[in-house]
């Protein structure tokens, strides 16, 4: 995938079937990709796959919003769909909102299916007494009042008030790399160290 999508790379890759079935050992005959790698700089694009159609994705509808209880002399934890890490800060008191923003879940924009949605849901469970907030990070009821409000750093939740903790590295020691390959081979280093 990296190389289809010119991640990190220099030049134009192509893939032949002989070397997905190398890679993936799997021995598929008669494909799209069944060729020399010569002919596929040319291939004109498969009759069969010619026609395209516009699909159209949306959100179900965010969960209702129940009223939420909050202690103001306790910290604020704000959770995301992207930080449902049930250990984190488990051994403080505080209060642990799952906040569903509608911004982020814009219904044109960013669909996420009933699916999803019901995942997100369930992971939260795991977290004992997390309360589900629909609506923005400044309309959580008096957020102004708490002393320590504190999150995960997240590109796409920048705009959350108060500290945000760095978040766990399943490899902390990789490090960014200029090419995927050299990045997972700092990895495997960890990996064979369990």
């Amino acid at each position: 995938w990296q190389w289809v999508a010119g991640t990190f790379s220099s030049k134009k890759y192509y893939c032949n079937q002989e070397n997905i079935n190398t890679y993936s050992q799997s021995e598929q005959l008669s494909t799209f990709v069944d060729m020399k790698y010569e002919n596929l700089a040319t291939l004109k694009i498969p009759k069969s796959l010619r026609e395209t159609t516009s699909l159209n994705f949306f959100t179900i509808l965010l969960p209702t919003s129940k009223e939420i209880q909050l202690d103001y002399s306790s910290p604020l934890l704000i959770y995301n769909s992207y930080q449902l890490d049930p250990k984190w800060k488990k051994e403080i008191s505080a209060n642990r909102i799952l906040l569903l923003e509608p911004s982020h879940f814009d219904f044109e924009k960013y669909p996420v299916s009933e699916k999803v949605m019901n995942f997100i849901l369930h992971l939260a469970e795991n977290i004992m007494g997390i309360q589900i907030f629909v609506g923005e990070v400044n309309e959580i009821p008096g957020i102004e009042k708490f002393l320590s409000i504190y999150s995960k750093s997240h590109p796409a939740f920048k705009h959350y008030p108060g500290q945000q903790d760095e978040v766990d590295w399943m490899f902390p020691d990789a490090g960014l790399k200029n090419s995927f390959t050299s990045f997972w081979k700092s990895c495997e280093k960890s990996i064979t160290s369990l």
